[in-house]
């Protein structure tokens, strides 16, 4: 196997019409080099690693962080993908975030559903004085 990554911007409707054209391809693949058995279909696995920006209410700030779940990044983990986000953690800095706040145990959270959908929480950061940076 062999990865390619690659970034992509765009309309979100554009973007999403692409990468499920892109799903939608399979390719000859073989189990071995030696293989006697012919090559198998192999649907291409299209994963996406992104940045979001979420803009809410200061006021809702423990409430939408319940309902988005998610853990903050472990420096101690040393999968890939942990190795990724200690790079993206220096975007803290970059983009003036604080640490994410801890959230009270009883704080409502609205249904929102994420199986199979890996959250890491970067940091956030509040309206400069006199701004409102929400658009």
């Amino acid at each position: 196997m062999v990865h390619i990554y690659m970034v992509t911007r765009g309309d979100r409707n554009r973007v999403r019409e692409f990468i499920e054209h892109l799903h939608s391809q399979y390719f000859d693949y073989r189990v071995s080099p030696h293989s006697e058995i012919p090559p198998l279909k192999m649907q291409l696995a299209v994963r996406p690693i992104q940045l979001w920006e979420i803009a809410c209410p200061k006021e809702s700030l423990n409430e939408v962080l319940a309902t988005i779940g998610g853990s903050e990044f472990d420096p101690k983990d040393n999968r890939w993908a942990c190795k990724l986000m200690g790079h993206l953690m220096k975007l803290r800095r970059v983009l003036g975030l604080k640490p994410i706040p801890k959230i009270p145990a009883n704080t409502p959270r609205r249904i929102c559903i994420s199986d199979r959908v890996d959250k890491k929480l970067l940091g956030i950061k509040d309206d400069k004085e006199g701004t409102t940076e929400l658009i």
